[in-house]
């Protein structure tokens, strides 16, 4: 909060009880921007990260914030907050009412996940490998082929180095398999073997990462419309089960041949359950964090919708906000910074900004479902022959960089 002495403009006011600062101190809040007394505003300390500063807000924007009284009328809207704007897009998607949750149990869980073999086998034997499609911070990706059927898949190596990571890389398989759905990426079985896991997934053909490096900012919208409703019906799919991607980002999604676009890499996912209805863990990549993650707060999976708006944002400018600052520099822009927005808005439709905003909500309460997101007017674009037209448009792309 900016507390400025009144010897500039000491006739000022404050702009709610109209009482004149002369050389009393004024407060300025951080979402309307306008002048306070001390009376009439709110200081705020962060309950967890001393190096945040303070907030001030004025008494009703702190209202509109923390969700404490009505939401604000038109009337009283000060269009200029991006706060403001992003609750003004929830009231256009369908309300459902809160069920309670009926979360698995740690034990129902960990019953699930014995039912995932691994063999003991070497794999090398079973898979002839292709070429090295990609290097990870956990190990390689190879294109290989079944020497039986002859049909590709991909094999991710990941050499163990203790315990605990194998029990991590143990939960992304079980977490993998267990979300089987459309828009997941299929797992078919895995390898202990040699000081490795070896994981058999789906080929698919590129990365969102691929397309967005190659064709920044030239994606039509009904593309981007498609990826992100996709994605939704994927995370919808993972949510209703209580589990949480938490590393959702171009890299990590996957387009098929066909059109598909897919979920991949489970590695930092995790179940909710009865006994851990939230997480407060720090894991993910910054850029695409969301705020009560970035600050180490608890979160559940509402952070995959806020990974969801930065990858549109990603796919429409060609990278996601604060990429080139540094970890901790980007922690502290989303913690305390209003949401991101496109870079040239003017370039994009209204529906298009408005599913932006309305994945970007820094209140994690106010953001959107996976499951209410559906219902978003951006998302109706969408219709039979979409997938059709987005496969015609990767070969075009994939012929083309053939060529180059």
């Amino acid at each position: 909060m900016d507390v400025l002495v009144s010897v500039f403009k000491p006739n000022s006011k404050c702009s709610n009880c109209f009482t004149k600062f002369k050389l009393n101190k004024r407060r300025k809040c951080c979402i309307c921007k306008l002048l306070f007394c001390k009376g009439c505003s709110i200081k705020e300390n962060h309950p967890s990260l001393g190096f945040l500063a303070p907030k001030r807000y004025c008494k009703r924007c702190h209202s509109n914030c923390h969700g404490t009284t009505r939401p604000a009328s038109s009337q009283e809207t000060n269009k200029n907050s991006p706060q403001v704007t992003v609750k003004e897009e929830i009231p256009n998607l369908p309300r459902r009412h809160e069920e309670s949750k009926t979360l698995p149990s740690l034990q129902n869980f960990q019953e699930q996940k014995s039912i995932v073999s691994i063999s003991t086998k070497n794999p090398e034997e079973l898979y002839t490998i292709i070429r090295k499609i990609g290097e990870g911070g956990s190990g390689s990706i190879f294109a290989v082929q079944n020497k039986r059927t002859l049909e590709n898949y991909a094999m991710k190596r990941i050499p163990i180095k203790n315990s605990t990571q194998q029990n991590q890389i143990l939960n992304e398989i079980s977490l993998t398999m267990l979300s089987r759905n459309a828009n997941v990426v299929n797992y078919y079985e895995s390898y202990s073997y040699s000081n490795c896991l070896w994981i058999i997934v789906e080929l698919m053909r590129a990365s969102l990462t691929d397309l967005v490096l190659d064709k920044a900012g030239d994606i039509p919208e009904e593309y981007i419309a498609y990826i992100c409703k996709e994605i939704i019906q994927g995370l919808v799919s993972m949510h209703t089960q209580y589990r949480v991607h938490r590393d959702v980002k171009s890299d990590n999604i996957l387009l098929g041949a066909n059109g598909e676009v897919k979920l991949g890499d489970f590695g930092y996912a995790a179940q909710l359950t009865a006994e851990q209805s939230m997480r407060n863990t720090i894991v993910g990549t910054p850029s695409w964090m969301a705020p009560e993650l970035a600050i180490g707060e608890k979160y559940d999976e509402k952070v995959d919708i806020w990974a969801l708006g930065i990858v549109s944002i990603e796919i429409a400018d060609g990278e996601p906000p604060h990429l080139k600052e540094n970890p901790m520099k980007t922690l502290y822009l989303i913690a305390t910074g209003p949401p991101p927005t496109l870079k040239n808005p003017m370039k994009w439709s209204e529906q298009f900004q408005s599913f932006v905003n309305a994945c970007l909500v820094k209140n994690s309460k106010e953001r959107p479902s996976a499951q209410m997101l559906l219902s978003h007017e951006f998302l109706q674009i969408v219709n039979s022959s979409s997938q059709g037209n987005f496969s015609r448009y990767l070969t075009l792309w994939a012929n083309k960089k053939r060529r180059v």
